[in-house]
């Protein structure tokens, strides 16, 4: 031992400094024994039955308590409510708890139909929905267009109109008069179904097709006129140059887009709020167009078919 001692000091010097590093560490981890429970749920509030002051105290991991979270749990209704303060915080209701919670009816569903139409298949929605069904070969049936005209346009303007000043829901649907469609990627009742609310919600504005086919995000060049064609492109160009003329009639004051574009067909799903947006007299105003136009239907009704989503977002490609 002496000999060690004499020829390997350095030895020595180890041994030293590691048992007294090992000491500290001793020291170290009995004063955080004082202080934290081990058996500390995930939530940060400890267990009063194994703390001695029966604290509620911050996890060592990155927690924060609310600032009014109690304290003192000397009482089980005080640490009760306590920790639903602390997980309504730190965990806040999902969007599915949160559409729990909007009780029937959602909303409006808006839709037109021809005098032959069996539309019967809409009761399927009828226990969430109020359904507004427009007879557009029928301008005396309730509720009325004033002319059979851009297709399902003029039944979504007329709709908004009268309805822009006191009856508007909270959530409204719009839809053509068919269940099942070529442009859906689904029946329209489990379309409407699987809407989340508190999406549209936060959204505003939601177009009830997902795939771009058959526009694209730059199939309207209303300036150029080089837009994109996908598909067949019917009457395309004749709804690009439309939109080129009409635009100053339709939002004076703002410029032309260069590009035009959002998913096709014209079913979407929009907030109150968010058709509040634009003045009352605004969709009077695209309805008066409708009316007077000389265009066909099928040139007139896409002419807002491309713009619903601008109207609705303000963005020219949606």
């Amino acid at each position: 031992m002496h000999f060690m001692f004499r020829r390997e000091p350095k030895i020595v010097i180890f041994l030293v400094f590691s048992f007294a590093l090992l000491l500290q560490c001793y020291h170290v981890s009995r004063s955080w024994g004082k202080h934290i429970p081990l058996d500390l749920p995930s939530d940060g509030v400890a267990n009063s039955e194994n703390s001695a002051s029966s604290e509620v105290l911050p996890s060592p991991v990155a927690y924060s308590a609310p600032s009014d979270l109690s304290t003192n749990a000397a009482s089980d209704s005080s640490a009760t409510s306590s920790s639903d303060e602390a997980s309504a915080t730190v965990n806040p209701p999902s969007s599915e708890e949160n559409d729990a919670l909007i009780t029937a009816p959602f909303g409006a569903i808006v839709t037109p139909m021809r005098l032959d139409q069996d539309m019967t298949w809409l009761d399927g929605l009828k226990d969430r929905w109020k359904i507004h069904i427009y007879n557009v070969d029928d301008t005396s049936a309730e509720p009325r267009v004033p002319q059979n005209k851009g297709h399902e346009a003029m039944v979504y303007l007329t709709y908004i109109i009268d309805n822009y000043d006191y009856s508007l829901p909270g959530y409204i649907i719009f839809i053509h008069g068919h269940a099942q469609s070529w442009h859906q990627e689904d029946d329209i009742i489990p379309l409407i179904r699987s809407i989340r609310l508190s999406a549209l919600q936060t959204a505003g504005y939601v177009p009830l097709r997902c795939d771009w086919y058959p526009s694209c995000a730059a199939e309207l060049k209303p300036i150029g006129h080089n837009g994109t064609v996908w598909g067949p492109g019917v009457h395309r160009a004749d709804a690009e140059y439309a939109i080129s003329e009409v635009w100053d009639t339709f939002f004076p004051g703002v410029s032309l887009p260069e590009t035009i574009s959002s998913q096709c067909c014209a079913q979407f799903a929009v907030t109150r709020e968010t058709i509040k947006k634009r003045r009352k007299e605004d969709y009077i105003n695209f309805r008066r167009w409708l009316l007077e136009t000389e265009l066909i239907d099928d040139v007139s009704g896409r002419v807002l078919e491309k713009l619903w989503a601008y109207i609705m977002t303000g963005e020219p490609v949606q």
